[in-house]
């Protein structure tokens, strides 16, 4: 046997069937690609049929994968409290735990804690509340890397929103709030305050074309005849903290000129923070 031909023959052999292959993965994407634009195309069709604008740009092209999750509560509050507050003292009830200090006091009530703390440092501009905000964020231990800290004015003073944030992902309705005086005084509350990071669990989620045909069935409901969608966002639900831990629902947030709404990506439902 020549196997120098051979040899070139299984050369030649194999080259076809790669081009083969490869010629049939792009025409599989080819039509994948058609397919989903037309998925988009026609999401915008119904939606707009029933009184909803959206950009087809705004709609993901791919699949946005998420899982339910859970997050570690931080429980160490005595040490929360001292962080932010210097020493304390503890008065606990059948209802709360306070702790007490010159400085203010940090009271936790089941799921949610509240806080009042005098900074002694003037307060003349958003951006020396902001200032404040991550001071008290930072000592609270606070995750919010990759989010916004929202600055507003409010009776002669500001509002202020930390964000919690973990692996990118916002926790909606798990902002800190605090009421910043000119004078430096702060009332803070919260829901509570996740360490680490989310652990996730079983459950997939729905694709996001489905989600916001579930949104416009939601809205009907609702009395909304018309409005337009601004903007999608993602991140997590809290549930409430049992155990230790915080059960995360996946969440997609539409901005829309009606206001914000939320909407489970597990079933499709409206959520309430």
């Amino acid at each position: 046997m020549d196997w120098s031909r051979a040899k070139t023959i299984l050369i030649v052999f194999l080259f076809v069937v790669n081009i083969f292959l490869v010629g049939t993965y792009m025409k599989k994407e080819s039509d994948d690609r058609k397919e989903r634009l037309e998925q988009r195309r026609d999401v915008v069709t119904v939606l707009g049929n029933q009184g909803i604008t959206i950009s087809e740009e705004s709609i993901p092209y791919e699949q946005v994968e998420m899982h339910n999750a859970t997050i570690k509560v931080y429980e160490d509050r005595a040490h929360l409290a001292s962080s932010l507050l210097g020493e304390v003292s503890e008065t606990t009830n059948a209802e709360s735990t306070v702790y007490s200090a010159k400085s203010g006091n940090m009271m936790f009530l089941s799921d949610s804690f509240s806080f009042v703390y005098e900074t002694e440092r003037e307060v003349k501009t958003s951006e020396d509340a902001k200032n404040i905000a991550k001071d008290i964020a930072d000592k609270l231990k606070i995750s919010h890397s990759g989010g916004e800290i929202s600055v507003r004015a409010a009776a002669g003073g500001y509002r202020v929103f930390i964000p919690q944030v973990f692996d990118g992902m916002q926790i909606f309705g798990g902002e800190v709030e605090l009421k910043i005086s000119p004078e430096g005084n702060v009332l803070g509350s919260g829901r509570f305050i996740g360490s680490g990071k989310p652990v996730e669990t079983s459950g997939r989620t729905m694709d996001v074309s489905a989600l916001l045909l579930e949104f416009a069935d939601e809205m009907s409901g609702l009395g909304i005849e018309k409005t337009e969608i601004t903007k999608l966002g993602y991140g997590y639900m809290p549930q409430s903290p049992a155990g230790g831990r915080v059960y995360l629902v996946p969440t997609l947030e539409i901005s829309t000129t009606s206001g914000v709404f939320y909407i489970s990506m597990s079933d499709g439902s409206l959520m309430t923070m």
